[in-house]
């Protein structure tokens, strides 16, 4: 069987605008598995001659029976123009983009904080405040 990865890249456009080559990517993994993400950025930015890090390689779909996957990439010009362009969950999957902390602890904190306030002089108006009343 042929382990070897190609990756002919079709579709090449060359966007002015947002200062990016955009491409199809076909990955031809004959007798292998699916190649991971970070393997097509090295071999793409061998085949541009750039750094792996202003490759953004998404949407990844193998064919029936295997052996061929289909997907999109974009190389930046330079990495301030990807996070310029590029959207945030893409940008976080390349560690670029921190996600705000959306765990329960500032919430409970918030709420410990507002605990000790005495309601009894709120309780008459509660009725007011309830919307399904």
């Amino acid at each position: 069987m042929n382990d070897i990865v190609t990756i002919p890249t079709g579709k090449l456009m060359t966007d002015q605008l947002l200062q990016r080559k955009q491409m199809v990517i076909d990955v031809l993994h004959t007798g292998k598995t699916t190649v991971l993400k970070t393997e097509i950025r090295e071999k793409l930015a061998k085949m541009y001659k750039t750094t792996p890090d202003v490759i953004f390689v998404f949407g990844f779909r193998t064919h029936f029976g295997g052996g061929k996957t289909t997907g999109f990439g974009m190389i930046y010009d330079s990495l301030d123009y990807a996070k310029k362009n590029e959207p945030k969950q893409r940008l976080a999957r390349h560690s670029l983009h921190s996600q705000p902390d959306l765990s329960e602890a500032p919430f409970e904190k918030a709420v410990a904080v507002a605990a000790p306030l005495p309601l009894l002089p709120l309780l008459p108006l509660l009725p007011l405040l309830d919307p399904g009343v």
